[in-house]
């Protein structure tokens, strides 16, 4: 009975774990699953930046200061500043879990990324479509194997860019 359950500290207990192993999978569920896995390679590029670098095995709780270190590590590794901010921001979030501090939302460290963004060398700029091109596509439609409905399409899209 209910009353018996309350009188039992035994399933007490037993209802604390079932609740929180509850509580570990809607956190997990709190991520796709592809958000798991690249959060899974950021906690491991870190664990091992620790061990390594900071020569600490345990990377939770993780100060800004490691953290800022550990940003510096992955630019000067030449990771692309996509990637750079992903991980940040996944060893963020996880820590947040564990500390309940959001380090994401630090000055210091919001900067850093953004000098990271604004150092990186600028992609190619984009060349227009010139008229050869357009002729070349249009010419390259016709002998394609798309249907002859998006054929048409595409030869009315390069057709139209030719005619301005």
């Amino acid at each position: 009975t209910l009353a018996e359950q309350r009188s039992n500290p035994h399933s007490a207990a037993s209802d604390v774990h079932q609740l929180s192993q509850v509580a570990g999978q809607l956190i997990s569920s709190a991520l796709a699953p592809n958000s798991q896995a690249v959060y899974r390679r950021a906690a491991i590029k870190f664990a091992n930046f620790s061990l390594s670098t900071l020569s600490k095995p345990s990377f939770f709780p993780v100060s800004l200061n490691e953290l800022i270190l550990f940003t510096s590590s992955l630019y000067l590794k030449q990771f692309a500043p996509a990637t750079i901010q992903t991980y940040v921001f996944a060893i963020c979030y996880l820590d947040n879990l564990v500390t309940g501090k959001n380090l994401a939302k630090s000055f210091l460290l919001r900067k850093i990324l953004t000098g990271i963004l604004r150092s990186s060398a600028p992609k190619a700029p984009r060349l227009p479509i010139t008229p050869p091109i357009l002729h070349s596509l249009l010419h390259c439609t016709s002998s394609s194997s798309l249907s002859s409905y998006d054929k048409l399409l595409y030869s009315a899209m390069f057709l139209t860019a030719l005619d301005r």
